[in-house]
C-alpha cells in the first residue's frame, strides 16, 4: 500500500510538544535590591539590542504599564512580553510572546537570592510550552539566555570579560 504515496512519512519533529525548560544563572556583587533594578530598570543599558532586536540597535527596551516593550527611534512598538507577577526585589514572572504563539505564551520566570558576602545569584528559568516554526524573531533568545545572562553580570560589575 506504500507504493501509492509519492512522499514518505513525515520525519517527527525534532523539538517535542511537551515542555522544555532552559535554565541560566549568574551571581553578581550586588544586593538584593540593586541587582533588581539593575536587570529591570536598566534593561534597556544591558540587552543586547544588536543581538536581540526587533527595530536595531537604536531602539529602546523596558517594562512599562505591565509589559516588556521595545520602542524604535520612529516611535514603533513591539511588545516582547507581559508580567504576570511583579515581587520586588525577589522575583518575576512574565508570558513571553516575542518569537512565539500569542495564544500559547513561553514562561519566562526571573528570582534574586542573597548570595555569598553582598552578592545576589540570579536565576532565570524560561518554559518553552508550544513548538516554533520556522525563524521567527525573538525565538533564538530562548537558548541564548546563558549569554544573555553573563551580558547582565557584566553590566552589573561581575565579571571583567568584553565582548
Amino acid at each position: 500500500m506504500s507504493e501509492l504515496f509519492s512522499h514518505a512519512a513525515p520525519e517527527p519533529s525534532q523539538e517535542p510538544a511537551s515542555l522544555q525548560t532552559i535554565t541560566a544563572e549568574v551571581t553578581v556583587p550586588s544586593g538584593l535590591h540593586d541587582a533588581f533594578e539593575g536587570f529591570t530598570d536598566n534593561v534597556h543599558l544591558w540587552w543586547p539590542m544588536e543581538d536581540y532586536s526587533e527595530f536595531g540597535v537604536d531602539s529602546y527596551l523596558g517594562f512599562e504599564d505591565g509589559d516588556l516593550v521595545e520602542g524604535s527611534a520612529k516611535g514603533e512598538k513591539c511588545l516582547w512580553a507581559r508580567i504576570n507577577s511583579w515581587i520586588s526585589p525577589s522575583s518575576f514572572l512574565l508570558s513571553w510572546l516575542l518569537g512565539g504563539d500569542p495564544l500559547n505564551p513561553d514562561h519566562v520566570a526571573v528570582s534574586f537570592r542573597p548570595h555569598g558576602d553582598g552578592g545576589t545569584r540570579v536565576l532565570l528559568i524560561h518554559e518553552r510550552w508550544a513548538p516554533r516554526s520556522g525563524a521567527q524573531p525573538g525565538g533564538d533568545v530562548f537558548r541564548e539566555w546563558p549569554q544573555v545572562l553573563d551580558r547582565y553580570a557584566r553590566f552589573m560589575g561581575g565579571s571583567q570579560d568584553v565582548d
